[in-house]
């Protein structure tokens, strides 16, 4: 594994792993200025209606679950895919809700680069477990 590849791998386990702490300024530093974020599935209702974010409107949306959240924690991906310039993580979440409910979201979550910088991450997740979840916890 090349030198940049090996630091591409290890940017996209440390930008997961800040979103637990939540150190969003580190978290921030491995974006790019010009980083988009893409939820899919289409399907999905996505929060505050847009399906994609710049770099700002991403870490600001990120923001918002830990209001959400006590623990907000991503596990070790199941899989990862290395490519040239993209890494595909299929990872899950072992999060507790500020009422003490547990959230175990299931993700894909794809990793665009520009040398060692995250440029683009596309997000895929069980868009049914999520819009029953956050179903339940308004209705307590």
């Amino acid at each position: 594994m090349s030198t940049l590849a090996a630091k591409q791998l290890s940017n996209a386990h440390a930008f997961l792993e800040h979103l637990g702490t939540p150190n969003f300024d580190a978290a921030a530093e491995l974006l790019a200025a010009n980083c988009t974020h893409e939820l899919f599935p289409g399907s999905f209702p996505f929060p505050g209606g847009q399906a994609k974010r710049n770099k700002e409107e991403l870490l600001g949306m990120l923001r918002g679950p830990q209001s959400m959240f006590q623990r907000f924690k991503f596990l070790p991906p199941l899989d990862v895919i290395q490519g040239v310039d993209v890494i595909v993580f299929h990872v899950k979440s072992d999060h507790i809700s500020k009422q003490g409910k547990a959230f175990y979201g299931e993700y894909m979550l794809t990793f665009r680069f520009v040398g060692d910088q995250i440029v683009g991450i596309r997000e895929f997740c069980d868009s049914q477990y999520v819009t029953s979840f956050f179903a339940d916890t308004r209705d307590k």
